[in-house]
């Protein structure tokens, strides 16, 4: 799993570039199965929502891997989800879910390392 400072990330690796200032960012990275399922486990949708609210990016995407390969991507948007590769939706998080993953981003000082790029005082994790 890949956390970037970035908006949508959409085929062929291309991330929406006014979202994605100054380039999209690796700013967390795990191959440990159980944080992957707990996260996964965390998200729930609710289905019932105004599309009208989805317009713009959020500031941290998540890209779920088999391999090398992006099995799914969600781009957060607060209480909403969108995915954008290989397939496009957007729904809506229960609170719960909210809760779960902001506590998530929380625990790993995730907005904290969204900052520190957008301001130009970080590069992200070592390539």
């Amino acid at each position: 799993m890949r956390v970037w400072a970035a908006g949508n990330h959409s085929p062929p690796d291309r991330f929406c570039e006014p979202c994605s200032f100054p380039r999209p960012t690796i700013i967390y990275e795990t191959t440990s199965p159980d944080e992957i399922e707990s996260l996964k486990s965390a998200i729930s949708l609710t289905w019932a929502f105004d599309e009208a609210r989805v317009r713009m990016c959020g500031i941290i995407t998540m890209d779920f891997l088999r391999g090398e390969e992006i099995a799914l991507s969600l781009n957060l948007r607060s209480d909403y989800v969108v995915s954008t590769w290989d397939s496009g939706w957007s729904a809506p998080l229960s609170w719960r879910s909210q809760w779960a993953v902001n506590r998530w981003i929380d625990s790993r000082d995730l907005r904290d390392r969204v900052t520190k790029v957008k301001e130009g005082k970080w590069d992200g994790l070592p390539k």
